[in-house]
């Protein structure tokens, strides 16, 4: 038997007058080479040069053995190869099967090994031909689709939303994952999945819109976002938030496109009753402002008389009464003059809510000067100092702005410590989105509990008899801030002086001048 370089085993395949066409099937066999065993002798082996290559070994450095080419096969799957050299067995080579073996960087080949008996001259088995095919990209890819498949499962497992694809356009058929049906009020495939079984549950009213917004998906490329009401098990249409894109053939039509759908029928009926509340409330408020305004209009002829009556009384019958008639004469004048700065605060105060007042460029620096001479003989009583750094210029309703400035530095020259002489600090602070213009006083100081109440119209912190006032003023100071897209808001404490700050965005605003 020869077992030099010249081998016995490939001198029989590379004979061509070999009673078996093994050349041919070599020819047409697979990308893994082969190996031709001695089933007399199983330890002689002739192993292709493709096989070491598909490996990543050169064959000059191996042994042409049967040992050598079990060295690279894992043990655990060498037993699959070693039971076709069993004669018993032979059908089993019937079958293909998958060993894994030891690439040359370390790495794991698969191959997939496909013997094949040759008998001698007595019809007897005495040779396997074993063809290889290296199938460790298809492994691999396998793989990698089998983990993306996992985590997609396991996405459609946990996700609040119903996944939806319909995978072949050319189709009726589509996928619902289990958690769609569930928002459905159906089982797990309890009715069909397709895309004629979607429309039917699509509320009629809805169809339009969304084959608008899958045109134009289409056409654009865009994923749409949409809400439509679906049919559920139980008869009643539920609202869904769905969002969905495809995948486009040569000629630009969809072939798949996959979805998902979100349940915000709660969320949606909760909307709809907020914004009918909201326009209910708004109109309510017109109605409010409407009224308060009509009233305290006609009410100002009545105070005015009664008013006129009063002093009429007084001047002519002045001698008839006695110090107490006197004296109710006097509070009659004093209420209906309360009341007529009332009315007039009231009408102030719902005129902020009529229309829109013309807005432009405002010097804030000029309305506190035009302010501080409007309040002159109050500084000059209280000997109050008041200091004004540079203000911005901005776009604003003017007569609001000097309305606001003068109820907060009149608040300031009204809330004083008694002896101590008023101390008021106008300043602004910049930030990137508004002018933050506060002013300060050293005065009395506000409760913070008292924080939120104070800007409700008619509120007051003290009696009439202490402080003079409606209760109407930081009110408008609120509506006028409210309606130039700014806040208003208070720091204080008793004894420890007042800051109110306000802001009015920069948007479209000119800088400091």
């Amino acid at each position: 038997m020869d077992t030099s370089d010249d081998n016995y085993l490939k001198n029989e395949i590379l004979d061509s007058k070999s009673k078996l066409p093994i050349l041919k099937i070599l020819q047409n066999g697979m990308n893994g080479g082969f190996t031709y065993q001695d089933l007399k002798s199983p330890e002689q082996m002739w192993i292709s040069e493709q096989f070491w290559q598909s490996l990543g070994y050169s064959d000059k450095t191996k042994q042409p053995s049967t040992a050598e080419r079990n060295n690279v096969i894992y043990a655990e799957d060498l037993s699959n190869y070693q039971k076709n050299c069993n004669l018993n067995q032979l059908p089993c080579l019937e079958d293909p099967y998958i060993v894994r073996c030891k690439h040359f960087d370390g790495s794991t080949c698969w191959l997939e090994c496909n013997d094949f008996l040759v008998s001698d001259d007595d019809n007897q088995p005495h040779r396997l031909l074993t063809i290889y095919n290296n199938i460790t990209k298809l492994k691999q890819l396998k793989a990698e689709h089998d983990n993306v498949a996992e985590r997609f499962e396991l996405v459609a497992q946990g996700a609040s939303v119903g996944i939806w694809d319909w995978y072949d356009s050319s189709s009726d058929d589509a996928y619902w994952t289990p958690k769609f049906y569930e928002l459905l009020g159906y089982e797990n495939n309890e009715l069909h999945a397709s895309l004629s079984g979607f429309l039917s549950l699509l509320h009629p009213e809805d169809h339009e819109e969304v084959m608008k917004a899958v045109n134009e998906h289409i056409k654009t490329g865009i994923p749409y976002d949409i809400k439509y009401r679906l049919k559920t098990k139980s008869g009643k249409y539920k609202w869904f938030r769905a969002s969905a894109a495809s995948s486009l053939d040569a000629v630009g039509s969809p072939r798949r496109m996959v979805g998902t759908i979100q349940d915000i029928n709660d969320l949606k009926l909760n909307q709809d009753k907020l914004e009918k509340a909201i326009t209910q409330l708004k109109s309510s408020n017109n109605d409010l402002e409407q009224f308060a305004y009509v009233a305290s209009h006609d009410l100002q002829e009545p105070i005015r008389v009664i008013s006129s009556y009063v002093q009429l009384i007084n001047r002519r019958y002045r001698n008839t009464f006695d110090s107490d008639g006197e004296e109710f004469l006097a509070f009659i004048v004093d209420a209906c003059k309360r009341m007529q700065t009332l009315i007039n605060d009231l009408l102030d105060f719902s005129r902020l809510g009529r229309g829109t007042p013309e807005k432009k460029q405002v010097n804030l620096n000029e309305i506190v000067t035009n302010i501080q001479s409007f309040l002159a003989n109050k500084i000059e009583e209280t000997h109050a100092v008041i200091k004004v750094d540079a203000l911005p210029t901005v776009i604003a309703s003017p007569s609001q702005m000097e309305r606001l400035f003068q109820n907060l530095i009149g608040n300031s020259l009204k809330y004083v410590k008694e002896g101590v002489p008023p101390e008021v600090r106008i300043g602004v602070e910049e930030t990137a989105q508004s002018w933050q213009i506060f002013i300060n006083d050293n005065g009395i100081g506000i409760d913070p509990k008292y924080f939120d109440k104070i800007f409700v119209i008619f509120q007051r912190l003290h009696a009439i008899d202490e402080y003079s006032g409606t209760g109407v003023g930081l009110a408008v100071c609120k509506r006028i801030v409210d309606s130039h897209g700014g806040e208003i808001w208070v720091d204080s404490a008793p004894g420890e002086g007042t800051t109110f700050t306000f802001t009015l965005p920069k948007k479209n605003q000119p800088s400091i001048v």
